[in-house]
């Protein structure tokens, strides 16, 4: 099952769910790192050969369509990883190291002290592919075209005002303090070019499929089958990309895309591959590497009976074996979650006072906490003291291979215990329509990928996403938790945002809104036998998955082998 965390495919709100680094004052990002090794380096050196790559980071089970208009995420170049090879972001970010920013069509950009400015200076020199010069104005068009048309604001950027000031500065104002949003302005949108976009009459519905942007391809060729992208001359990196030719193909099904990796037909690839170890054991060049980007957690229902209830909750935390659950669902490829806060280790460290286990498996704890809230056990099912079983129905989609098998583990944890659990597989469809109409008891769900805890924070607890398809899908609303959030917003110091990450933790430790389970990761797998430079454990410069917007960053430190 395909299930890629991908950043950048959250759905349209009035909160920006991928959320960044809280920080006030001047910031110049670290200068981008990686290898320049194409055959435009410098004078004197061997001209590197002319490689072609098969990258795959979404199964689509059917023809190719639409095009490349970076507003509209669930176009299947969007998915395939095609468009942020052509569009930019403003800035890069790694979501493996909270608060890294790396500079990209900014070269440096600056918080006023209140939090409400945001002032970017812009990469001099810069081009369109077809050679026209990138400018301010451009910027400012993208943003105001998503002020205007809600449609195209899919990571709910709320600013007050856009201007430009001269060719190479933008300036963006907020009615309130908005260090949260900096991921979604300058890590998510990817910038158009006024001089095309501007005749466009519909950008809602524009398919763009000659597309124009500053980013290292343009588009070579498109099909049912493929997306075949060639290195941009215009490219403002010089020497780079060194990787000539990039080709997103359509495969079937992730047993497709597994055995083409494996065959060597295919490069890079970002899917869950059952077995994956034992797949690439004996062969050195063909890499796994899938890091942890989110939480992956039991949402139960907190306006149902049992689930609303916080001892039915704390006993499911404690009967949980998340180490059987891992391998049996995952395969032990995302790791048992070891935080009651929900945090993500080990790339959310630094905000924990200790690295303590504290998900204990201790089901004779459980066992203490639901009789000293007055269940008993009646043959074999635990029950109220006014006599209701307390049974659950642990919905997920049936398609969902790993989850399903992931939560027979979870019931039949449960069901040994007493806490007698079901489970059902519905369709995508049903499900979404589940969560977001709160008809469902319990369900095992992915965090949001960001590059600092306030996005799952902010997925989790915001009770402004109540009733949407954006998150906060268990119905949690607690005013000390949304204060907490407001207080990370506005937070302009390390300092301030730690304090607001140490509440909203102990928040979730304490009244359980969601049920940690195991670390999502964001599947990568290469074959380095012709390519190397892939992100490794040992240099975690990026995840190894091909998903927009993070693949561009990874695409551009690879170079061919010899």
């Amino acid at each position: 099952m395909n299930r890629s965390t991908v950043a950048g495919l959250a759905v349209a709100s009035a909160v920006a769910l991928m959320a960044t680094a809280c920080s006030s004052g001047s910031k110049t990002p670290a200068a981008s790192s990686g290898p320049n090794t194409s055959a435009a380096t410098a004078a004197g050196s061997s001209p590197t050969p002319d490689v072609t790559i098969d990258v795959e980071s979404n199964t689509l089970a059917g023809p190719i369509t639409g095009g490349f208009n970076p507003f509209l995420t669930s176009e299947d170049a969007y998915g395939l990883g095609a468009v942020s090879m052509i569009y930019e972001p403003l800035l890069q970010f790694n979501i493996l190291q909270p608060g890294l920013t790396r500079p990209w069509l900014a070269s440096s950009y600056k918080w006023s002290t209140d939090g409400k400015t945001l002032t970017f200076n812009l990469r001099p020199g810069v081009k369109w592919s077809d050679g026209t010069p990138f400018t301010s104005a451009d910027v400012v068009y993208t943003y105001n075209l998503m002020k205007q048309d809600t449609a195209l604001n899919t990571n709910g950027i709320s600013f007050e005002s856009v201007s430009a000031p001269d060719p190479e500065t933008v300036v963006m104002t907020f009615a309130a303090p908005a260090y949260t949003q900096l991921y979604a302005v300058a890590g998510q949108t990817l910038i158009v070019p006024q001089s095309k976009w501007s005749a466009v009459s519909d950008p809602a519905t524009y398919p763009d499929t000659s597309p124009v942007g500053t980013g290292p391809y343009t588009l070579a060729s498109i099909d049912s089958q493929s997306i075949t992208l060639t290195r941009n001359p215009n490219y403002w990196q010089p020497g780079k990309p060194a990787i000539k030719t990039v080709v997103f193909p359509d495969y079937e099904s992730n047993t497709s895309a597994a055995s083409a990796l494996q065959a060597g037909q295919l490069t890079w690839g970002g899917n869950f591959i059952s077995h994956i170890q034992q797949i690439f054991a004996n062969t050195p060049s063909h890499v796994f590497y899938s890091p942890p980007n989110n939480t992956v957690a039991l949402w139960p229902n907190l306006t149902a009976w049992p689930t609303n209830q916080l001892p039915v909750r704390q006993a499911i935390s404690l009967v949980l074996d998340r180490a059987q659950v891992s391998q049996q669902g995952e395969q032990g490829d995302e790791a048992p979650a070891t935080s009651n806060t929900g945090l993500i280790l080990p790339n959310d460290q630094s905000y924990l006072a200790s690295s303590a286990n504290t998900l204990p498996h201790d089901p004779a704890q459980a066992t203490s906490i639901l009789q000293g809230a007055g269940y008993k056990l009646v043959n074999g099912t635990w029950t109220s003291s006014d006599g209701k079983p307390v049974t659950i129905n642990l919905e997920d989609p049936a398609s969902y291979s790993d989850y399903m098998a992931s939560d027979q583990a979870i019931a039949n944890q449960l069901s040994s215990f007493g806490i007698k659990t079901s489970v059902n597989g519905v369709s995508v469809n049903a499900w979404n329509a589940d969560l977001q109409s709160g008809h469902f008891q319990m369900t095992l769900h992915w965090g949001q990928t960001a590059d600092t805890p306030y996005g799952q924070f902010q997925n989790w607890l915001d009770p402004s996403l109540i009733g949407g398809s954006a998150g906060n899908f268990e119905r949690f609303n607690d005013p000390a938790a949304t204060a907490a959030l407001q207080a990370y917003a506005s937070a302009g110091s390390d300092t301030a945002a730690k304090a607001a990450v140490t509440q909203l933790g102990n928040i979730v430790a304490q009244q359980l809104p969601i049920i940690p389970v195991m670390y999502g990761a964001a599947w990568g797998e290469y074959n380095s036998s012709k390519v190397t430079g892939f992100p490794t454990q040992s240099n975690p410069y990026d995840p190894a998955q091909p998903s927009v917007p993070f693949n561009e960053y990874v695409i551009l430190q690879l170079h061919p082998v010899g």
